[in-house]
């Protein structure tokens, strides 16, 4: 009844799900009250004496804010092909995040986010998709690949520049 949050499994749950709807914000928020007020010097979720939801879940909503891929393209599920997915890019971001980079978050679809790096101006992902043609991404708002339009569902049809990976450079527009 008071909105959840009291204790390391329950703030880790809100970041997940303000992660989800795309709250960078609130992200922001609640990890810094998971890491305030739930987390122990030893960086052990503190709920007397120690819960591994909290940090197992709090690792979990950094990565759903910085990957996501929950909405299947169209025929996703086609014999004899790998199930295929949007890939959203840096979906919930907390503000203060301004540069960083990751390595390693897996996506739905067998895709492997090798890089992903953002700085204020530019947004660079690489992918490891096996068996891939082409993928969908979909950046940010106010994010574009230069040259290419968004299709109806925001997300921009890329191919792959190797193999099996794909690199993909954003610019933010222009306001």
């Amino acid at each position: 009844a008071n909105g959840g949050g009291h204790t390391g499994w329950s703030r880790a749950w809100l970041i997940n799900f303000f992660a989800r709807l795309g709250d960078g914000k609130a992200v922001e928020d609640n990890l810094r009250a998971l890491l305030s007020k739930s987390t122990l010097p030893n960086l052990f979720d503190d709920h007397p004496p120690f819960q591994i939801d909290g940090n197992f879940g709090g690792t979990a909503g950094i990565a759903e804010a910085l990957v996501q891929s929950h909405v299947a393209e169209q025929d996703a599920f086609a014999p004899g092909k790998p199930p295929r997915y949007i890939v959203d890019i840096l979906p919930a971001l907390p503000p203060s995040w301004k540069t960083g980079e990751v390595r390693g978050l897996r996506a739905r679809g067998g895709v492997t986010v090798t890089k992903l790096a953002w700085n204020p101006s530019t947004i660079r992902v690489e992918l490891d998709a096996p068996r891939r043609g082409s993928m969908r991404v979909r950046p940010p708002l106010g994010w574009t690949i230069a040259g290419m339009q968004r299709d109806p569902q925001g997300a921009f049809a890329v191919k792959p520049q190797a193999a099996t990976g794909f690199t993909i450079d954003f610019v933010r527009l222009a306001d």
